[in-house]
């Protein structure tokens, strides 16, 4: 009865995403406000970079944060008890686009499981409800942008997921 309990509190989150309420903001800050959370042990690294430092994002601020929490949160899963790698990093493109990479340098995403990482309750993990990454699209759309996973090994990289705000 718990795994039926835990199945509907899941559907029900994953259909109930709030309304984004756009504001602007400095991702330099909200990447300094993750940071003093306690998110990641002290075998895994975590740095975060922004080009320019005063790069401004024009978006819902809690649920970029949600998904930010979730992407740093999926990576140190990943890394398991290996000392290990997360980068955040974010930038803007010559069309001016703000793009956020979350990497980290645990184990690749397998390639048959990459064109299912975005779909509903697909999860490989023993305890996972395989919201999280469908969350994340969820946010993304909402918020009038895309979330993509680089193959491994881009940039160096096992796992680069990239959201990228149009």
């Amino acid at each position: 009865s718990n795994d039926l309990l835990n199945f509907v509190e899941n559907c029900r989150r994953l259909m109930s995403l709030p309304q984004p309420l756009p504001c602007l903001f400095y991702v330099k800050e909200l990447f300094a406000e993750l940071q003093t959370l306690p998110l990641t042990p002290a075998h895994i690294a975590w740095d975060c970079h922004t080009e320019p430092a005063d790069l401004m994002l024009y978006a819902d601020k809690a649920l970029i944060r949600q998904m930010l929490l979730n992407l740093i949160r999926n990576a140190v899963q990943a890394i398991g008890t290996q000392p290990g790698h997360i980068a955040c990093k974010a930038y803007s493109t010559t069309d001016d686009h703000v793009v956020i990479q979350v990497s980290n340098d645990g184990p690749a995403i397998p390639e048959t499981e990459r064109a299912h990482v975005f779909t509903p309750f697909f999860t490989t993990k023993r305890q996972g409800s395989g919201l999280g990454l469908s969350v994340c699209r969820q946010i993304m759309t909402a918020s009038h942008g895309t979330i993509s996973l680089w193959p491994a090994g881009t940039q160096g990289w096992n796992t680069t997921f990239v959201l990228d705000f149009a």
